[in-house]
């Protein structure tokens, strides 16, 4: 088989055909999902603490047209992941409001070796905040 051992990607067109290695996923619910009871349209995964565990970053609308971020350590291990909130000063992202806080990623664009969020929403405008460290 010519993608023997490729992540498998599928082509939906007609048909869909897919090549390479076929995983299944299976939807975990309730506590053993990690993030049961959490909602957002764009979560997203980052090192953001550097201990080697992957934590939780979440918009959520706090009016008709402001966003804040939420943001979750990772207490637990790799894995079993289990998420806390991170409240006031323990989160980086206190005190910012923003209408295109919508869609967060963290990614080091600067390259400073720290990570710097860009976010985008809905009306298409994207902000920029470069990391400092206290």
């Amino acid at each position: 088989m010519p993608y023997e051992g490729l992540p498998t990607f599928c082509v939906v067109q007609a048909a869909t055909n897919c090549h390479g290695l076929r995983r299944e996923f299976g939807e975990v619910q309730g506590t053993s999902n990690p993030f049961d009871g959490m909602s957002s349209s764009a979560p997203f995964l980052s090192d953001l603490n550097a201990d080697g565990l992957l934590d939780l970053i979440l918009s959520a609308k706090i009016s008709s047209d402001k966003y804040i971020l939420k943001y979750y350590i990772n207490i637990g291990n790799f894995t079993n992941a289990a998420f806390v909130e991170q409240k006031g000063s323990n989160n980086p992202f206190n005190d910012m409001h923003s209408s295109s806080m919508e869609k967060p990623f963290l990614v080091d664009l600067n390259a400073d070796g720290l990570l710097d969020l860009v976010a985008g929403s809905e009306l298409k405008v994207l902000v920029f905040f470069s990391s400092t460290l206290n």
